[in-house]
C-alpha cells in the first residue's frame, strides 16, 4: 500500500500537534456579494496554556498570548498571493481576532513585515 504524504498535510500536523486549533482551506468571501475573494490553505490558533501532551513545542509557539497563524503552505519562501493580502483585514475580521478599527492597520503590518505582534 502507497502512502501520499502531501505537504499540506505536514503543514496541517505541525500546527496541530504543537497544540494549534486549525482551519484547513479557509475561505474568504466578500461582505458586498457574496464571492470567493480568496483562500488560505490554514487558519490556525493557539491559546497560551494550553496543554495536550507533555512534549516540548516549537520555539514559534508562544504561552503568553493567543497566537492566530494564516498559513500558505510553500516549498519556497512563503508569499501570500495579492487576493490573499488585499483581504487580510477580512480574515481577522472574520475570525473576530482584533477590532475593526484595527484590521486595516494590521493588515498593512501583515503586508510589510508578513507578521503583526500585539504590544499587549
Amino acid at each position: 500500500m502507497k502512502i501520499s504524504i502531501t505537504l499540506g498535510d505536514i503543514v496541517y500536523w505541525f500546527f496541530r500537534l504543537n497544540g494549534c486549533f486549525t482551519i484547513q482551506n479557509f475561505i474568504v468571501h466578500s461582505e458586498r456579494n457574496a464571492v470567493q475573494e480568496t483562500e488560505v490553505d490554514l487558519l490556525a490558533v493557539r491559546f497560551p496554556d494550553r496543554k495536550e501532551l507533555d512534549m516540548r513545542d516549537h520555539p514559534i509557539f508562544s504561552n503568553q498570548k493567543v497566537q492566530l497563524f494564516i498559513v500558505e503552505g510553500k516549498l519556497n519562501k512563503c508569499s501570500f498571493n495579492p487576493a490573499t493580502k488585499r483581504n487580510f483585514d477580512e480574515i481577522l475580521r472574520r475570525v473576530g481576532f482584533v477590532h475593526d478599527e484595527e484590521a486595516e492597520k494590521i493588515k498593512e503590518c501583515l503586508n510589510a513585515n508578513g507578521k503583526w505582534e500585539d504590544g499587549r
